[in-house]
């Protein structure tokens, strides 16, 4: 148990900040379970765990109520089922980024606020997934964006899908390499109470560069996503519906989708001197040569999905992507402005509120 700990090839068991290199949510839980009946049992034997090991142990419960959504479930990130876990205590700050690979913000605590995850870190190992820069969004009561999910352990073709990159809200390169032991670093961030931002960076397809910046605002709930990448000649962006979703509008440049009390607003917004062509956008639903379009919850369950794919062809890309959730019929529109190289100017309406942005072509939104 002490040897688990202390380095090794797969980092150890839990850092000092209490995540487990498992890298899934449902396992930190599971793992929780494991050491609150564990540590009795030590103890009964007459063995005594380091303090410092201690110290790891009882940051558990703090890892899993930042990775807890509105709904009382564990975002589904991982080798995860949809399940809530066993503490969910209530951490001191709304935002937390772990360096083993996780960041979870949210607007509140209560059962109406925004949740929002996003991976980094090390290679894919044990129970973690290609889930590299993916982003999960939970507002209005609901899922937005998943991931594909976790199905069980059988070794078929869909359990290699969602541990891809296409199972995940991610810009991918089709046709180009991915290596899975590449890792993605955060190279920085800016937190503030109503607005945080990252950027993050890897060389995982084909060793090209790829790099992702990610503004999320509570006032009003929306995500900017500004995804940059060369070394192809097509890009996508995959946004992976929850399956209460469903796409009702679609344009070049933009998909609507609805469920009961809530519409979202997926939208590529040109830059200065872009044109987006039409048919850019396109819907999959229930593919399965090849696998795309599923959410999978439980153990052997397949639910048909929307994902919404954003292509461009180019010798590299710049995809800025506006992700709005409003009541149903809310008005939304963008404007942008600025020179080619820029900066740029973004200027948001959400129903009778408007929220400004600086964007640099290096991908600093402010």
């Amino acid at each position: 148990m002490i040897a688990a700990f202390e380095p090794n090839p797969l980092g150890p068991a839990i850092d000092a900040q209490g995540a487990l290199n498992e890298q899934a949510t449902l396992y930190e839980d599971f793992v929780y379970y494991l050491w609150q009946h564990g540590l009795p049992e030590l103890a009964a034997c007459g063995y005594r765990l380091p303090g410092w090991i201690m110290a790891r142990i009882v940051r558990l419960p703090a890892f899993l109520g930042y990775a807890t959504q509105p709904d009382g479930n564990l975002v589904q990130i991982g080798d995860s089922y949809v399940e809530r876990p066993q503490v969910s205590p209530r951490p001191p700050h709304l935002v937390a980024v772990y360096p083993a690979g996780y960041v979870f913000g949210r607007s509140g605590w209560g059962p109406g606020a925004s949740f929002y995850s996003l991976r980094f870190g090390p290679r894919r190992q044990v129970h973690g997934h290609n889930d590299h820069m993916s982003l999960t969004y939970y507002a209005r009561g609901r899922n937005l964006l998943v991931n594909a999910g976790h199905t069980g352990y059988e070794n078929t073709p869909y359990r290699t899908y969602l541990r891809s990159p296409e199972a995940s809200n991610v810009l991918v390169m089709p046709g180009v390499p991915f290596d899975p032991s590449a890792p993605t670093s955060l190279v920085s961030d800016q937190i503030g109470r109503y607005g945080q931002f990252y950027e993050f960076s890897d060389t995982a397809f084909g060793g090209n560069p790829r790099y992702r910046s990610v503004y999320v605002s509570q006032r009003p709930d929306l995500v900017l996503v500004f995804d940059r990448a060369s070394g192809s000649d097509e890009y996508q962006q995959l946004w992976h519906l929850d399956p209460a979703l469903r796409v009702t509008r679609l344009g070049s440049s933009y998909a609507l989708a609805s469920a009961p009390g809530t519409d979202l607003v997926l939208q590529q917004i040109p830059l200065p001197g872009q044109v987006i062509p039409p048919g850019s956008t396109q819907v999959v639903r229930g593919q399965v040569r090849p696998y795309q379009g599923w959410v999978s919850r439980q153990m052997l369950q397949r639910i048909p999905s929307d994902v919404v794919t954003m292509t461009t062809t180019a010798p590299s890309a710049a995809m800025l992507t506006l992700i709005v959730p409003a009541a149903p019929g809310t008005p939304t529109a963008a404007t942008i402005s600025g020179p080619p190289g820029g900066p740029y100017q973004l200027r948001v309406r959400v129903g009778a509120t408007v929220a400004s942005f600086s964007i640099t072509a290096g991908g600093v939104i402010s």
